[in-house]
């Protein structure tokens, strides 16, 4: 890693001790399947359902299955899609639950969390066919659709703005990326840096999760790296990401193209 850990906080030399033995545990001595991940970060998720008062309901939309999350009663016309995120390999709308209610709860809008396909069982197109396909139906059904994605959620949601520009589709009211994944290179500015202190992930994962959902497309495809697409065209947009974390690069990077775009972006 480019940090020198000597010139961290106490606070953050904890953190990144811990974030590096992990990092050990999990790549020299369990060696954790995405599978098996899954089902770790599914428990968890149960201890924390969000703020009292909000519902999660699951039902199936064109053959992907979708959980609608609501808090009391819906006051907003739009509807926030949420795309979780997990590496595109883990990952679900239990573990994106309380941000869900959170969401549902600040804006008054249902939220809805699609179960897109996972790899490496279902590597690209799977995942954002399956995004697509309910971007359409809400498009279809309500008109406004704010899309909301984090990490590789982050991925999917602005490869599905550019999917939607292209075929003419309705664009979205508005999007908000929560530290996304944008370029899946080896050697993007983020795995080059390979900031790793202050982060639960390095390059080896960001790598080999990469991997698991390209297929046989290259990394180099604006599809599977988005930030190598165009940004005409797009919506008001949102940044959250933090100057210490993995992928600071791939959002700093977005955000002069939107600006290049002259897109409205916070």
């Amino acid at each position: 890693s480019t940090v020198d850990t000597v010139n961290l906080s106490l606070p953050q030399r904890f953190l990144s001790t811990g974030h590096q033995l992990s990092r050990t545990v999990r790549h020299d001595l369990v060696d954790l399947t995405p599978q098996q991940i899954r089902v770790v970060l599914n428990n968890l998720a149960r201890l924390n359902p969000g703020p009292f008062g909000g519902t999660f309901e699951v039902r199936e939309v064109g053959g992907v299955q979708v959980a609608v999350v609501r808090f009391g009663e819906v006051k907003m016309p739009a509807r926030i899609l949420m795309i979780h995120g997990g590496g595109f390999a883990f990952g679900s709308s239990r573990t994106h639950r309380a941000l869900a209610v959170h969401l549902a709860k600040a804006t008054g809008c249902e939220v809805w969390i699609p179960d897109y396909a996972l790899s490496p069982e279902n590597p690209f197109p799977a995942g954002l066919n399956d995004v697509l396909s309910i971007y359409e139906r809400l498009i279809i059904d309500v008109g406004d659709v704010i899309v909301v994605g984090d990490s590789a959620g982050g991925n999917l949601a602005m490869a599905l703005v550019q999917q939607a520009i292209q075929r003419g589709w309705e664009r979205p009211a508005g999007l908000a990326l929560l530290s996304p994944w944008l370029d899946l290179r080896p050697d993007s500015e983020s795995n080059r840096k390979n900031e790793a202190n202050l982060s639960p992930f390095d390059r080896k994962d960001m790598c080999t999760y990469a991997d698991f959902y390209r297929g046989d497309i290259d990394t180099s495809d604006p599809r599977i790296s988005p930030i190598l697409g165009g940004t005409e065209g797009f919506p008001p947009t949102h940044l959250q990401f933090s100057e210490v974390e993995f992928l600071y690069h791939d959002t700093v990077a977005l955000q002069a193209n939107l600006n290049k775009s002259r897109i409205p972006v916070e």
